[in-house]
């Protein structure tokens, strides 16, 4: 998520400020416990927090749960994990937390998060799409000749997620080296599209951690 990533920069850049941790709710169905004993387990397994280090910072604000994946929990749960957040909240009353979900998904439940604030993504239009890569400069012509000659690929930069990932893909690229691609299906590119992305975010993962 690019909040929690910035969020991170902030944190790394002064001791006081809670540090955004995501975790993925698909995996909250398997037990269905209390939100905060799941969250103090999942810092424990996968981010080598220790039971009871996680559950105090959980209580003072040294966290920022970021909550994802709601729309993947299972239908006939998704109900309880809502309920399970929000008793969450009340019981801590966490200065920040994030939960992401589809629109369509979250508007079917009959119960609704109880948190500050709500946004929605949406589609964006073929203008701001023309207004982000023009913004981009030198460093997007590339996926800017490329949504112009491609207009199926051109309606998919219409998803948010999805033109970050050609943004990421596409930076820095050389028009020269576009002269294979006009012969590309729309379903082909994307999934170049995506290894890219994915490519890109190991490499920088690795350097980081190096």
């Amino acid at each position: 998520m690019t909040i929690a990533r910035d969020l991170l920069d902030v944190a790394d850049q002064s001791g006081d400020a809670a540090i955004p941790v995501v975790f993925n709710l698909s995996s909250w169905v398997v037990k269905k416990a209390p939100l905060r004993a799941w969250l103090a387990s999942e810092l424990a397994a996968k981010y080598g927090v220790p039971v009871n280090v996680g559950e105090t910072w959980l209580g003072i604000d040294r966290l920022i749960p970021f909550l994802d994946g709601l729309d993947e929990v299972a239908t006939n749960a998704r109900s309880a994990c809502i309920d399970a957040i929000n008793r969450f909240q009340d019981e801590t009353n966490l200065a920040a937390m994030v939960v992401a979900c589809r629109y369509k998904e979250y508007t079917e439940q009959p119960g609704r998060l109880t948190l500050n604030a709500a946004v929605r993504l949406r589609q964006l239009s073929l203008e701001q799409v023309d207004q982000i890569l023009a913004a981009g400069g030198e460093e997007l012509a590339a996926l800017d000749q490329v949504l112009r000659q491609d207009s199926g690929f051109r309606i998919e930069a219409r998803s948010p997620l999805m033109m970050r990932i050609m943004m990421d893909a596409y930076r820095g690229v050389l028009l020269e080296d576009l002269a294979h691609e006009s012969a590309e299906s729309v379903d082909a590119r994307r999934d170049r599209i995506v290894g890219a992305y994915v490519d890109r975010k190991l490499r920088l993962h690795a350097k980081a951690s190096s």
